[in-house]
């Protein structure tokens, strides 16, 4: 996701505690501020939220490598390509014995 101009990580932060997760109202008030913000940047910045949102993270019970939190039903049918995908447990066995776990 490109940087947007004159937008640092304080000022980021602060329209996103004031937004959070509503990525609609916040690029609202990010162009009502002044910023130039591109056309499709809305979606790349809702992407990026799934991503850490439900990031991939090893299960110790199942041996497999599943989201961090689980998917909201409007995710669970058709994850986006950016979150990966989940591994079985024979693959994420021989990962760990790959990483001397």
């Amino acid at each position: 996701l490109p940087h947007l101009p004159r937008m640092g990580p304080k000022r980021a932060l602060h329209f996103v505690d004031r937004h959070g997760g509503e990525v609609g109202s916040l690029m609202r008030e990010v162009q009502a501020a002044g910023f130039q913000v591109p056309a499709c940047y809305a979606s790349g910045f809702e992407k990026a939220l799934q991503v850490l949102r439900y990031q991939t993270a090893l299960d110790p019970v199942t041996e497999t490598l599943v989201p961090l939190r689980p998917l909201p039903p409007c995710l669970f049918e058709d994850p986006p390509a950016e979150l990966g995908q989940p591994w079985p447990a024979a693959t994420t066995r021989q990962w760990q014995g790959g990483l001397g776990m």
